[in-house]
């Protein structure tokens, strides 16, 4: 039963230690600040297609999508 948990135990560190979130920490702090970056570039593009919010007099609040115009390319 010893033998086995410590042959367990030295498979689970040599994994451990080959694993590439070990290796390049750098790397999956990039991918992760690429993700977040493209996040806030969607909400920024996103919130140029609404007008001003309205708040109406029973408190209803209304937010308006800009009509583009016909001319003009996305």
């Amino acid at each position: 039963m010893v033998s086995l948990l410590s042959t367990v135990s030295a498979e689970l560190l040599k994994t451990q230690k080959s694993s590439p979130q070990k290796e390049a920490p750098e790397r999956f702090i990039e991918d992760g600040m690429k993700m977040i970056l493209g996040a806030v570039r969607f909400i920024l593009r996103s919130i140029t297609k609404y007008k001003k919010p309205e708040v109406l007099c029973d408190r209803d609040i209304i937010i308006r999508r800009v009509q583009p115009s016909r001319g003009l390319p996305n």
